[in-house]
């Protein structure tokens, strides 16, 4: 073995596997994340106040002595004309920034760093290698997405997210749920912006409101 460049470690294991196994449970080093927290926190604030401003564009308000409506932003717009074709145009660009652009770009994120996350789902330890339920369970987005025994497991979910330049958006959750920050900005766009499109002359909007809150709850 040692004509052949490999090195033994006294355990009789390659020191290439010790080395990566030490990587794979070495807590990561983060350095200048303020500034990446600080548009994380601003990204989190504008979210729905920007996105109702937005989906105040798409709605319109009817008048019925004159038998017309116009666009709840601007009076002085009157829906289904021209003149507010840009404004649509425009709100279509502005909701792939903000209502679909920012819980993306926290998902792509999250994503990106899910190995540091939950290494429990892409990272097989030594304790593994003598029991065999992890084989009942894929691993990967099935192990995040769906309740396993494998989220029971005592001490099996490791996380460096208290530590992580992306602790403001995991660090509240557990490992296994660290991408529910997106999941949380969906609701509370669904609770805020989306019930600007709903109808304000009859109950639909207490009743929408309470179905979506049952059901964020379910989810949770």
């Amino acid at each position: 073995a040692a004509n052949k460049g490999e090195r033994k470690g006294d355990d009789g294991k390659d020191d290439d596997d010790n080395d990566s196994a030490d990587a794979t449970l070495e807590t990561p080093v983060y350095t200048n994340t303020a500034f990446l927290t600080a548009f994380l926190v601003g990204a989190y604030l504008v979210l729905p106040t920007s996105s109702s401003g937005i989906l105040q564009m798409y709605k319109c308000t009817n008048f019925d002595d004159v038998d017309e409506s116009y666009m709840a932003a601007d009076y002085r717009i009157q829906c289904g004309t021209e003149a507010r074709t840009p404004w649509l145009v425009y709100t279509g660009c502005m909701m792939l920034i903000y209502p679909l652009g920012i819980p993306s770009l926290f998902a792509v994120m999250l994503w990106s760093a899910r190995r540091e996350l939950c290494p429990r789902a892409f990272v097989r330890t030594d304790e593994e290698d003598h029991d065999d339920f992890y084989k009942k369970v894929p691993r990967g987005f099935w192990y995040i997405a769906f309740k396993n025994s494998l989220w029971e497991a005592k001490e099996n979910e490791n996380s460096y997210a208290k530590g992580h330049q992306l602790s403001f958006l995991a660090s509240a959750y557990q490992p296994h749920a660290f991408m529910f920050e997106v999941v949380e900005c969906f609701r509370r766009l669904m609770l805020s912006s989306l019930l600007i499109l709903v109808p304000e002359d009859n109950a639909t909007q207490e009743i929408l409101a309470v179905f979506i809150c049952l059901f964020s709850i379910k989810i949770y």
